[in-house]
């Protein structure tokens, strides 16, 4: 442990989100389900993302590549025994993770589907 805390001016930053936003490549600030704050590595966040994308891709063509938005969490909870835990991905929700993923899906009419390429 430290004896004091880290003195943002001398880092030419005000406070915790100013630093990590020049720090933007080696870490990120995530917040999680219950508002507590962390501070988490850049690449591991790059690699967690990696693996939703071949959750959501795989759940997508057991679901003949269109599911209700409604249904989504209840499905992946199927197929993968466990709940969803958006904030793991560092998204607060569905319409951030289809936000995040949205070179590879579209949301139409309730329904998220893969996007053709």
């Amino acid at each position: 442990m430290y004896d004091k805390s880290l003195d943002y001016q001398s880092l030419g930053v005000g406070n915790l989100e100013e630093l990590l936003g020049k720090m933007a490549e080696v870490a990120v600030l995530i917040e999680d389900k219950n508002k507590v704050k962390y501070v988490l590595s850049a690449p591991v966040l790059k690699r967690r993302r990696g693996f939703l994308k071949h959750e959501v891709s795989s759940q997508l063509s057991r679901y003949s590549n269109r599911i209700m938005i409604n249904y989504f969490d209840e499905l992946y909870k199927d197929h993968f025994t466990i709940e969803m835990d958006y904030h793991y991905y560092g998204v607060s929700n569905l319409e951030e993770l289809c936000k995040l993923l949205s070179r590879m899906l579209v949301v139409e009419d309730g329904e998220i589907r893969r996007r053709k390429l």
